[in-house]
C-alpha cells in the first residue's frame, strides 16, 4: 500500500516561501535604518534577503519536487514499511526487524514510534554523520531511531499506527505459520 504526501502541505510550503520572498523584497527595497555600524549596513540586508531567497528557493523545490514526483510518502507491503516524508528514515524497515509500535505526543505532535530488534546496526548503516546524529537523538529521547510523523502523509496518525500494526499482525502471524 502507498500512501501519497499530503497535498495541502505543499501549499503552506508554497506560502511559506512567498513569504520568505516578500520579507527578503523588503529587505533589499526598504531595509530597516538604525545608527548602528553592521545592522544598519544595507550590505548586512542585503545578504539576509540572500539567505531567505535561498531558503524561499530551497521550500519551492521541495514542494515543486513532492507535486511532480511519482514517488509515495510511505510504501507499506507484506514484506516491511519504507518512508520517503522524511530525509532522516532511510531505506526499506523489515518486519522481522521491527520489535513493536507506539504513538507518542511531544508538545502536542504525534508521531509513531517503531521500535527496532537491533537500533545500533540501523544507526550504524547510515553514512552521513548529521543523519547518524538526528538517529542517536531520536534513540536517546523516544527509544528508537527510526520514527514516523503523519504532518505531511495524507492519513492521521492512529490511521497509519492501524494499518502498520496490522501489516506487522500479519506478518507475525505467516512467519509463525
Amino acid at each position: 500500500m502507498e500512501i501519497p504526501f499530503r497535498k495541502s502541505k505543499n501549499i503552506s510550503i508554497y506560502l511559506s516561501g512567498f513569504l520568505l520572498v516578500l520579507v527578503a523584497l523588503f529587505f533589499i527595497f526598504n531595509p530597516p535604518k538604525t545608527l548602528h555600524p553592521v545592522l544598519g549596513s544595507p550590505i548586512f540586508f542585503g545578504a539576509l534577503a540572500g539567505i531567505l531567497l535561498v531558503a524561499a528557493w530551497r521550500l519551492f523545490q521541495t514542494a515543486w519536487h513532492r507535486m511532480v514526483s511519482k514517488k509515495p510518502g510511505m510504501r507499506v507491503n507484506e514484506q516491511g514499511l519504507e518512508d520517503f516524508s522524511s530525509k532522516i528514515n532511510q531505506g526499506f524497515i523489515s518486519w522481522s526487524e521491527v520489535e513493536k509500535l507506539e504513538i507518542k505526543e511531544v508538545v502536542s505532535s504525534k508521531f509513531i514510534v517503531v521500535y527496532l530488534n537491533n537500533p545500533e546496526h540501523y544507526i550504524n548503516s547510515q553514512k552521513d554523520g548529521w543523519r547518524k546524529r538526528q538517529l542517536i537523538d531520536r534513540y536517546k529521547n523516544y527509544g528508537s531511531p527510526y520514527c514516523v510523523a503523519t504532518t505531511s502523509l495524507e492519513t492521521n496518525t492512529k490511521a497509519l499506527y492501524d494499518l502498520l500494526e496490522e501489516y506487522k499482525t500479519r506478518f507475525n502471524e505467516n512467519a509463525i505459520a
